[in-house]
């Protein structure tokens, strides 16, 4: 006797979805979960091979003050909120502790072969809009005592990455050896 044939996420989804259809009661059709799905995205860049595509040109450092001014004035807008989400995704370091900041960068100016140039010998990414050369998923953290400034890890540190074609991804996890 063949064992039977195991259930595909396509059926199972498709299934599950069916399964709530039902259960509202609502007799509404169900739409295909794999269907190609609206664009929401505003024109922002979250997959590129281009990692400057993906800092949206390196215009992302003060996004968050011009959604807030615009929403002062009743402009605010969806893209300018995703904007801002895209900035603290990559800068905002949510005033935790990290590392002193002279630490980080000592150690990348004194050890440039093993560290890398924006820490990539150690598998982060670098970010070309930095002016001193730290690797993105750094942001401001909170101080030391007598106020020694400090970096800490941001969302951008482990979630994003480069996929196995090289391009970079908003959300995929920033592997330790991810291709050159």
């Amino acid at each position: 006797m063949r064992p039977a044939r195991p259930i595909v996420a396509r059926e199972l989804i498709t299934c599950l979805a069916l399964c709530v259809s039902a259960c509202s009661g609502e007799g509404r059709a169900v739409p295909d979960p794999f269907a190609l799905q609206a664009d929401t995205a505003e024109g922002l860049t979250n997959v590129s091979a281009d990692l400057m595509a993906v800092l949206e040109g390196g215009s992302l450092r003060g996004a968050c003050d011009a959604y807030w001014a615009a929403v002062d004035t009743g402009r605010g807008t969806r893209r300018l909120r995703l904007l801002c989400g895209k900035e603290m995704f990559f800068y905002e370091g949510f005033d935790t502790a990290g590392v002193p900041t002279a630490l980080l960068d000592a150690n990348m100016a004194l050890f440039p072969e093993l560290i890398g140039s924006g820490a990539t010998g150690v598998g982060m990414i670098e970010d070309r809009t930095s002016a001193e050369g730290r690797p993105l998923g750094f942001g401001p953290g909170k101080d030391f005592a007598e106020g020694v400034p400090s970096l800490a890890f941001t969302c951008a540190s482990c979630h994003l990455g480069r996929l196995l074609d090289g391009r970079y991804a908003v959300g995929a996890p920033n592997w330790l050896r991810h291709p050159r």
